[in-house]
């Protein structure tokens, strides 16, 4: 099966940072309907992966945001 650039991306595995060490420690993980929530000591993030925001793939560019 041939895969485009942007599936071989998206199927690989990667890691990210929440927010900024001004804004504490993670305090808290928890998902509601779905979404799952990060609480820090100064910031709650919602995280959204890329193929939640696009689902067709035709974004390329949400992997850099």
């Amino acid at each position: 099966m041939d895969r485009k650039p942007i599936d071989q991306i998206r199927e690989s595995g990667g890691y990210f940072e929440v927010g900024t060490d001004a804004e504490g420690a993670i305090v808290e993980m928890f998902t509601i309907d779905d979404q799952l929530l990060i609480v820090k000591e100064g910031a709650i993030y919602e995280v959204m992966m890329a193929d939640d925001i696009d689902p067709e793939r035709t974004n390329i560019s949400l992997l850099m945001a």
